[in-house]
C-alpha cells in the first residue's frame, strides 16, 4: 500500500463531509462529484443500482425530500474504521446520526462504504446502510423511485 490508514480515514471523512454538505444544501453538482457511476446502494429494504446521472439525480432528490420531511439540519457521521483494500480502494465503516439542531431524530445506524480513486479523485462506488427504523426513514434508501 502506498498510503497509510490515517490517510484512509482522512479521505473517507472528506468525501462523506462533501456528500453530507451537498445533500443538506441541495447542491446536486457537489453531490455528483462524490460518486462514480454505476454505484450500488443497499439497505434492509433491498438494493438500488444507480447507473446514470439521471438515476443519481433521482436518488439525490429522494434523499433531499426525506431530509426535509424529517427536518434534518445535520448529518453527523462518526468514523469507526477505514482501510485500504488496494492502492485505489478504501473500505470504511461509519455511524450516521440525523439531527435537527441538537435533537437526535433517529438513533445511529451503521454504514459501510467503498471508495475508489478515479482519475485522482476519491468517489463512492458502493454503500450499505443498516437502517432499522423504516417508519421514520421510509424511502431514504428506497429501491425504486
Amino acid at each position: 500500500m502506498t498510503e497509510s490508514a490515517p490517510n484512509a480515514h482522512f479521505i473517507h471523512e472528506r468525501v462523506m463531509k462533501a456528500s453530507s454538505d451537498a445533500i443538506l444544501s441541495g447542491d446536486f453538482e457537489a453531490f455528483r462529484t462524490c460518486y462514480r457511476l454505476p454505484v450500488t446502494m443497499e439497505s434492509y429494504d433491498g438494493q438500488r443500482q444507480i447507473d446514470t446521472e439521471d438515476d443519481l439525480r433521482s436518488f439525490f432528490d429522494g434523499l433531499r425530500h426525506q431530509m426535509q420531511r424529517l427536518g434534518v439540519t445535520e448529518l453527523y457521521r462518526t468514523l469507526i474504521d477505514a482501510r485500504f483494500l488496494e492502492d485505489d480502494t478504501i473500505a470504511a465503516m461509519h455511524e450516521t446520526r440525523l439531527l435537527r439542531d441538537t435533537l437526535l431524530l433517529h438513533g445511529p445506524y451503521p454504514a459501510y462504504v467503498v471508495l475508489r480513486r478515479v482519475d485522482g479523485d476519491w468517489k463512492i462506488v458502493h454503500g450499505k446502510f443498516a437502517v432499522s427504523d423504516s417508519q421514520r426513514l421510509s424511502g431514504l434508501f428506497s429501491v425504486s423511485d
